[in-house]
């Protein structure tokens, strides 16, 4: 019974789960910092139109508002989107690199040789094929001292 997972397990990766509630993490935080410039630019609109809006300059209050939203709003998504990349960048290199050292180790297997177990990195991905992969190694190792 030691191979049966949970169908939670099979339907999705502790990758992709992370990954997945980052990314809404960061797009609920960029969407609270919008709102907030949003209510900020409004109010600085209204100080800067001041006596405007009580002879009845609404463009021109307007006109203010378009323009400090539109600088602001620019600034935020560009944050948002170098934040958002760096994220993933992040996560892939958890993934691809515990990956990157059982194809490594798979080629030297296929190669004759018995290479050393891989090593994982705290906050890697994939340990559980990684563990797999040590254990076919010490398999491995096991059978070539009963055979040397």
């Amino acid at each position: 019974m030691r191979n049966q997972r949970k169908v939670s397990s099979l339907l999705i990766h502790r990758a992709q789960r992370e990954i997945g509630i980052l990314v809404i993490v960061v797009l609920l935080i960029t969407t609270l910092c919008l709102a907030f410039l949003v209510h900020l630019t409004l109010l600085q609109a209204m100080k800067e139109a001041g006596a405007d809006v009580a002879s009845g300059g609404v463009l021109e209050t307007l006109l203010v508002f378009k323009r400090l939203l539109l600088d602001r709003m620019l600034v935020s998504l560009g944050l948002g989107i170098f934040l958002i990349g760096f994220i993933v960048i992040k996560a892939m290199h958890r993934a691809t690199g515990p990956l990157g050292r059982v194809v490594s180790t798979l080629r030297t297997l296929v190669d004759g040789e018995i290479p050393k177990e891989i090593v994982v990195r705290q906050g890697d991905y994939y340990v559980e094929l990684v563990e797999e992969v040590n254990r076919v190694i010490r398999t491995f190792q096991a059978s070539r001292r009963g055979k040397g």
